[in-house]
């Protein structure tokens, strides 16, 4: 007796009878997660195509990509990024450490080259007020977080030579910064601005998360 091919097929999580066209293959361990020795269990006609898309898009991208984890998966190599992907858009706090990037918040993406991973860190928009000016450290703020300025703060800051810097931005910016600054009670009449350089201070060593 001919067994009768089946036409369709009930997926295991919205439990919906469809087609075998509107199913794919479902890695049981996603392989965003990193690479496995052995067979990765592969799920076949179990999980419609819908389904599959959702739960990469709102579960697996989410801890692949936005997490602590993810963020040593790329460091260690033990997932090869081939396009150039951002690490821990929301759930990873990455600031600087030390002098000059003390407390400033970076973003970190990955990129592979087939052999490993080159981590990029990028620092985010922010603007830097003067904390101490004998180690070079400043207070950095997003400029929608600019805390009002004293006038006890006003005169502090008039004594030095760069109380102001940002990074992050560009140079046609430096009129919004300025207008964010003033808008806070910041003298910046007569006060040139600095953009930091990052290529000689920037190295794995220099952040803390």
């Amino acid at each position: 007796m001919i067994q009768e091919r089946r036409k369709t097929y009930r997926c295991i999580y919205c439990l919906q009878e469809k087609p075998k066209s509107e199913f794919n293959r479902e890695h049981v361990i996603p392989q965003m997660f990193g690479t496995y020795s052995g067979d990765n269990l592969v799920l076949h006609n179990n999980v419609c195509i819908n389904c599959n898309s959702f739960f990469s898009r709102e579960l697996e991208d989410k801890v692949s990509l936005d997490s602590y984890e993810a963020f040593l998966r790329a460091a260690k190599g033990s997932k090869q990024f081939k396009s150039f992907k951002q690490i821990g858009r929301n759930n990873l706090h990455l600031s600087g450490s030390g002098p000059v990037v003390e407390s400033m918040p970076f973003e970190v993406y990955a990129h592979s080259d087939g052999k490993s991973n080159e981590l990029i860190y990028q620092p985010k928009s922010v603007i830097g007020i003067m904390r101490d000016e004998s180690s070079g450290i400043y207070d950095f703020y997003f400029i929608e977080d600019l805390p009002q300025c004293t006038p006890e703060e006003q005169d502090r800051l008039r004594k030095l030579f760069s109380p102001y810097s940002f990074c992050g931005y560009k140079d046609k910016d430096i009129k919004r910064i300025i207008e964010a600054l003033e808008s806070k009670g910041y003298d910046v009449s007569n006060i040139g601005f600095g953009s930091m350089p990052f290529s000689d201070v920037i190295d794995d060593s220099i952040f803390k998360i």
